[in-house]
């Protein structure tokens, strides 16, 4: 994801893959070791109108969420922001929504 940051649907798919790799406490964990959070959470800020990155990112951030260092993470990440401005900029979008 980091050689490709403009490129928005590597960005999405990478996400993707990160909420479904999540889902794993054990992967969660590595995830977070290999600051996989910053870069979900900076796709999301570089891709902020794209519903689809929104989405996915949300989703993984949800996942990584569950383990509690995670949390604090992506909270010093600033991710509350970037997760409302999200919310903010897609309203209308169940999946967005939903995972938020």
């Amino acid at each position: 994801m980091r050689m490709n940051e403009r490129n928005a649907n590597i960005q999405s798919e990478g996400c993707a893959e990160l909420l479904d790799l999540a889902v794993d406490d054990n992967n969660s964990v590595t995830i977070a070791t290999a600051g996989s959070i910053t870069t979900i959470l900076s796709a999301m800020k570089t891709h902020s109108s794209n519903a689809t990155v929104q989405e996915n990112g949300c989703g993984a951030l949800i996942n990584l969420a569950a383990n509690n260092e995670n949390k604090v993470t992506i909270s010093d990440a600033d991710g509350k922001a970037i997760i409302e401005s999200s919310m903010r900029n897609h309203p209308s979008n169940a999946g967005v929504i939903e995972k938020a």
